[in-house]
């Protein structure tokens, strides 16, 4: 009767099915009748019964005059029946649920019940909105205790023994934020109310990720810290319903430089106060104690994610503030990548300071792994050291992208600009932008020598002239890389010398490597192994080479890749400008060598003056650059007006040194291995034509070098390796009258000799050439070759796949085997567009 009976009355009037108005008479009855079927059935006792009745009283009185005064009798009736629940059934408990005491949460129960009793009420008869945001922040707060209690409390029995379950924490986090929502949006609370009661809710279901480490106190200021001006500072409820109906236009918030600085003060403060909860958080996700590195970046990006709201808010218009929220996140991401070490005091131990003052950033509790503690434990040999140098490569992303950041028209790189174009003038660097462009070459110059100053602290240590000219050639390199976009510093002697500079770095640090004597080993080496010095010493001789033939393969990559970019955005460009109208620049492609007044272009112009005039003429006619329709000549004459036209040649050279290197590196890690050619001969698509190098190459033959290379690779590698297991083998001895090689699996041709073995592994790579070949010239020259070959080469590659014992023999084999298919589907392909035209 109780439940039913409201149940159906509720719903009636919510439908409207009882009318505008209700006869308080009826109400009143029908009120009592179920509230005292309600209390019978509870258990009530006659001497508390008089609270429910007055309170169903009190609500029927209220229906019908809509005064607060009525509503205020059914509050005190409703709250005197929840004491009397809570009394009777709960209080007699002596236990502890979640660190508090039965009594105490009691007690906070019955104080969240008075708001939830209160606020609809103050609604229905719209209250002020400062009174109804703030019982529900007092209510939702309360909320926040005692659920957290409850549910840690309940964590410790288990889930399957849980007394309050997540789906109710779930469960009350949506309810409260909808509700938040909805009364913010009707004007029933203010926007100050709507803060507190979404951040509140929002952080009550952090419970749910760790129980044991509390963390919706926290979150909880750290979320109103961080979503303050979304709130407080754009239109909400009424307001911003009226605004969404006006054409769409972006409201710009200024904010005083205090009041931004205060903002900017409290996230700081809020991610110090959370330090602990994303220690936790870290924690779980990485599953061990978290690096003292990590957890850095982890209140860096905190602080910058922290920060995105008010600066999308309030300095939307503000470049300067949106590239330093994303300098402070990319700080944050590299400091969680690199985890570089940090000092102890202050950390994880109290400083020494007078007072006994312990400012520090971690507790007892929370101690984060320490990188130099474990060196020290796990650390063995030649890897027992500190990476300090990673701060400064963490320096160098930092001013680079800071560099970035302020180069706007009032930003730092602009005022270094304006402060350096007298200086570009001297010496000689003229246009607007030469100061832009020595202020380009001083970031690079410091970026280039903290990014050299770690390579050459990391990778050659305690070897003094071998880290001078690593860190010279990371200078030259970055600089390179800085000036090549700039149009003013593509003159005869900036660039290319660079590049000749780099070329020259390359190989007297190979060479001085080869010739220096290696370093005596730290004395924890010498501990560790008395008796190996020789061993240490080539193992220390073998590094130092691997890392230096890395170093220098990497640059040659960078250089190439930026040289290929910047053609191809050279080349695109005034493909634009052609399909724009603006015409071709009065170049005349067919007579490129003949500048306007009818002589001959000078070797300066593409060559930065390293090349006479006269041989550049010799040079010009022998490879036909002055014929009409030549390729090369056409793409001089297009980069020509760019002062580019060394740089095809030049990337050509830094693709094919990476290649080169690659290749040694390959051989000095994993002995040669032929897998290597999937990472390598990509490497090969940069390449660009010149009129050097790669005269012929066209964009539609830029995969045939690809394909003579990988063929290459992988043949040389096999006949080497047949050739090494040969001789390997040839020095093994005869046991019974049976040839017994010392190299496992050369014996599998039936048992022949190991130069037979050999001369077989050759003879299966040739098997291979002819499918390579083929597919070659079919790309370069485009000619369809009949159909009856390829069936012809193609069973050939199975033999190799079927009596080879090399790994490349058989990727050889295979790859021909595509070739052949790729070159039959393409032919076909052709034949196919022939005949739809046809």
């Amino acid at each position: 009767l109780a439940l039913f009976g409201t149940a159906s009355v509720c719903v009636a009037q919510y439908l409207g099915a009882l009318g505008s108005s209700i006869d308080v008479t009826i109400a009143g009855s029908f009120l009592l009748l179920c509230t005292t079927a309600g209390s019978l059935a509870a258990g009530v006792p006659f001497a508390w019964l008089p609270a429910p009745l007055v309170g169903a009283c009190g609500l029927a009185l209220f229906f019908d005059s809509r005064s607060l005064r009525e509503y205020a009798v059914f509050v005190g009736g409703a709250f005197l029946t929840g004491v009397w629940f809570v009394v009777q059934h709960y209080w007699f408990l002596d236990i502890a649920v979640g660190g508090l005491h039965l009594r105490l949460l009691c007690k906070l129960a019955l104080a969240a019940l008075l708001p939830a009793l209160m606020v609809p009420g103050l609604v229905y008869a719209h209250a002020p909105p400062m009174a109804t945001g703030a019982l529900l922040v007092l209510q939702a707060s309360l909320v926040c205790v005692c659920e957290e209690a409850l549910f840690v409390g309940s964590q410790s029995d288990g889930p399957a023994g849980s007394m309050y379950p997540g789906y109710l924490v779930l469960t009350t986090s949506a309810l409260g934020l909808l509700a938040a929502h909805r009364l913010a949006r009707r004007g029933h609370i203010g926007a100050a109310a709507s803060w507190l009661l979404h951040c509140l809710y929002a952080a009550k279901a952090a419970m749910l990720l760790l129980p044991e480490a509390y963390l919706v106190v926290p979150l909880a200021v750290l979320l109103l810290a961080a979503s303050a001006p979304r709130f407080l500072y754009l239109p909400h409820g009424p307001a911003a319903a009226a605004s969404a109906a006006l054409p769409a236009r972006r409201r710009v918030v200024r904010l005083p430089p205090a009041q931004g600085v205060l903002h900017v003060v409290a996230v700081v403060g809020a991610v110090g106060l959370a330090r602990f909860a994303l220690f936790d958080i870290v924690q779980l996700l990485v599953s061990s104690r978290p690096g003292e590195g990590l957890l850095l970046g982890v209140l860096v990006g905190a602080t910058a994610a922290a920060l995105m709201p008010l600066v999308s808010t309030c300095y939307a218009h503000s470049q300067t503030a949106t590239r330093g929220v994303a300098v402070l996140a990319l700080s944050g991401l590299l400091l969680a990548l690199l985890q570089p070490p940090l000092p102890l005091r202050g950390g994880a131990h109290c400083p020494k300071l007078p007072l006994a003052l312990c400012p520090r950033l971690w507790d007892e509790r929370h101690i984060p792994m320490r990188e130099v503690e474990d060196v020290e434990i796990w650390g063995r040999g030649l890897a027992r050291k500190e990476h300090w140098p990673r701060w400064l490569l963490l320096g160098a992303v930092v001013v680079g992208a800071g560099a970035s950041a302020a180069s706007g028209p009032s930003g730092a790189t602009s005022t270094l600009a304006a402060n350096l174009a007298p200086v570009a003038v001297q010496i000689g660097v003229k246009g607007a932008r030469g100061g832009a462009v020595l202020a380009r070459l001083v970031v690079a110059l410091v970026t280039g020598s903290m990014v050299g100053a770690y390579v050459a602290l990391e990778v050659v240590p305690r070897q003094v002239v071998l880290q001078g000219l690593v860190a010279t050639a990371c200078v030259v390199v970055v600089a390179f890389v800085a000036l090549l976009p700039s149009r003013a510093a593509h003159g005869p002697w900036v660039l290319p010398p660079l590049a000749l500079l780099w070329f020259v770095l390359l190989g007297l640090t190979m060479l001085l490597q080869a010739e220096l004597p290696v370093p005596e080993p730290p004395p924890e080496v010498a501990r560790l192994f008395p008796d190996a010095k020789f061993q240490v010493e080539q193992l220390q001789f073998l590094a130092t080479r691997t890392a230096l033939l890395a170093v220098y393969a990497a640059h040659a990559l960078l250089l190439g890749f930026a040289l290929k970019l910047r053609v191809s955005t050279a080349l695109r460009g005034q493909d634009a400008r052609i399909a724009g109208g603006a015409g071709d620049d009065g170049l005349d492609c067919s007579g490129f060598l003949r500048n306007a007044a009818g002589g001959w272009m000078r070797g300066a112009d593409l060559f930065c003056g390293v090349v006479p005039s006269a041989v550049f003429q010799r040079f010009g006619r022998m490879l036909r650059l002055d014929t009409a329709g030549n390729p090369c000549g056409v793409l001089l004459a297009r980069l020509q007006p760019e002062g580019l036209g060394w740089a095809p040649t030049l990337c050509n050279l830094a693709v094919l040194s990476a290649l080169l290197l690659g290749v040694v590196l390959n051989g000095q890690v994993t002995g040669g291995a032929p897998e290597a050619v999937f990472m390598l001969c990509p490497l090969l698509l940069l390449l660009h034509q010149d009129p050097v190098i790669m005269p012929g190459l066209t964009a539609a033959r830029r995969y045939v070098p690809l394909l003579a290379a990988g063929a290459a690779f992988l043949a040389g590698n096999a006949i080497t390796t047949a050739i090494e297991q040969a001789g390997e083998g040839g020095l093994a001895g005869v046991v019974g009258g049976v040839h017994t090689p010392l190299v496992p699996g050369v014996m599998s041709l039936g048992g022949h000799t190991p130069w037979a073995v050999g001369l077989t592994e050759v003879c299966l790579v040739a098997l291979t050439l002819p499918s390579v070949w083929e597919l070659s010239r079919f790309l370069w020259t485009g000619k369809v070759v009949p159909g009856v070959t390829l069936l012809v080469w193609a069973p050939l590659n199975l033999l190799p796949l079927a009596l080879t014992t090399q790994p490349a023999t058989r990727l050889l084999a295979l790859g021909a085997l595509a070739a052949n298919a790729a070159q039959w589907a393409s032919m076909r392909h052709h034949k196919h567009q022939a005949m739809k035209v046809i």
